[in-house]
């Protein structure tokens, strides 16, 4: 065992923790998640429509957050649905409810559960959402099984997840960016969770009577001055840290990203390509 697994065994791994969201759930985790979802907005809207959500549904967002993808889908079922946001964190179930409150968001409803728990009725749901939650979670296959049977007959399971983290590239090559991304990919292969779990997924609806409608790739290619560059880049400074704290990252290591990282920015030939990931539209029969 090398020096850096020796330390990530004996430090409070994240991933093995109570920690509900792999950056916690501060402000600047809030701040990000509300650009994340900017970012990736467009592609959950077409996947929504592709699934034919629409006024008057009773919508399950699986792993909210703080609600921003909910109240996108609220403004779809109308006051007519229904949208029941389930997270871990107590305090975006909290924010949530008080932006349901202070928006006038009568058919909104946030509350706090495990996905690997779910105290919900069965067949009550038309159409359940979930982007980037099975990634991060064990169990999933018991997961897609209690989904399932949430749904009504006729009902849609939409999923967007990584398929393969390890096509996540910036270009031009800097060893200082090289070696942020080889710590991060160090540490997906240490956590208890499967965050390629993409491929993974259609076993799971056909063994659970979901008809697969819809299956697409789903990433980017991004250069400094477009949206897209800050999504991967906010999460790696963030992240960093737990790296540190897991052993796979030193300060000076940390340092020479952050020095780096303004010069990719300067470079007009710089490119991010997103890790690949897929969506998926499941119907149960």
């Amino acid at each position: 065992m090398n020096q850096k697994h020796t330390l990530l065994a004996e430090t409070n791994h994240p991933f093995m923790s109570e920690k509900p969201y792999i950056l916690g759930t501060h402000q600047t985790e809030l701040e990000r998640l509300g650009f994340q979802h900017r970012v990736w907005a467009a592609d959950a809207a077409k996947l929504w429509q592709r699934a034919h959500v629409q006024r008057g549904m009773h919508v399950l967002d699986l792993g909210s957050g703080p609600g921003f993808a909910t109240f996108d889908l609220a403004e779809l079922v109308n006051s007519d649905g229904s949208v029941t946001a389930l997270d871990i964190s107590e305090a975006f179930v909290d924010y949530g409810n008080q932006q349901a409150k202070a928006r006038g968001y009568d058919h909104v409803t946030f509350i706090q559960g495990s996905v690997n728990e779910l105290q919900l009725a069965p067949n009550q749901f038309d159409a359940i959402y979930c982007r980037w939650v099975l990634s991060w979670v064990t169990g999933v296959k018991s997961i897609i099984a209690e989904l399932a049977k949430l749904l009504k007959p006729g009902g849609v399971l939409m999923i967007q997840e990584y398929a393969q983290w390890g096509t996540f590239r910036i270009t031009p090559e800097i060893n200082a960016v090289r070696t942020m991304i080889e710590a991060c990919r160090e540490s997906w292969r240490v956590m208890p969770s499967e965050i390629d779990i993409a491929p993974h997924l259609p076993k799971m609806f056909v063994e659970n009577n979901l008809s697969i409608e819809h299956k697409a790739p789903l990433e980017r290619v991004s250069s400094p001055d477009e949206l897209t560059w800050q999504w991967p880049g906010t999460f790696l400074h963030i992240y960093s840290e737990q790296l540190i704290e897991m052993g796979l990252l030193s300060r000076e290591e940390q340092q020479a990203f952050f020095d780096a990282w303004p010069k990719l920015e300067a470079d007009p030939s710089a490119m991010i390509i997103t890790p690949f990931m897929m969506e998926f539209i499941a119907r149960k029969k």
